[in-house]
């Protein structure tokens, strides 16, 4: 932001290293027309506002690969969201990440599920942003809206009824609406 000292940005860092946020983003300030910030004589140049931008996201990737390292053998339910086929992984995402802006979870399974799908995945690995599990099945789970984890209706594409899935509950969504 205009008048923005080294001062001001150091202790930005030390905030962020002392808090360890598990979410972070950080934009350069851009000069919008029209705006009292504007018209302040103590812009930033370009180059300063980059470096500031690159420590802070620097920093955070640090800390954020550790909080993940410490999820690692921890069981979560994770919402299905796609398919990669070239690496046969499902990609997913938890009640903590928001869609297009947090990591992704990848799965590792043999069943293809539809979007919008709940299943329990062991995590077992991570990296700066994202984490790595495999589908754990924990029949008689109850689901928040009560379900079980038996098999049932929701399984894998193409499957019917009884396909010895770990679902136990799907996105609720209306018609023409999408699952994520």
């Amino acid at each position: 932001f205009p008048g923005e000292t080294e001062k001001d940005h150091q202790e930005l860092v030390d905030f962020l290293d002392s808090t360890e946020l598990d979410h972070v983003g950080v934009f350069p300030y851009s000069e919008e027309e029209g705006t009292p910030a504007a018209e302040y004589k103590q812009q930033i140049p370009e180059k300063v506002k980059l470096s500031r931008r690159d420590d802070l996201m620097s920093l955070q990737q640090e800390i954020s690969a550790a909080i993940l390292e410490d999820r690692i053998g921890e069981t979560l339910d994770v919402m299905i969201e796609g398919w990669l086929p070239d690496e046969g992984v499902a990609v997913g995402r938890t009640y903590m990440d928001a869609p297009n802006v947090d990591g992704y979870i990848f799965v590792k399974t043999k069943k293809r599920y539809d979007s919008g799908v709940f299943i329990k995945v062991k995590i077992t690995g991570s990296s700066e942003y994202d984490l790595m599990g495999e589908e754990t099945c924990v029949q008689g789970a109850k689901g928040e809206d009560g379900e079980s984890g038996e098999p049932g209706p929701q399984g894998p594409k193409g499957d019917k009824g009884d396909t010895g899935a770990c679902i136990y509950r799907s996105a609720v969504h209306g018609p023409g609406e999408s699952a994520v």
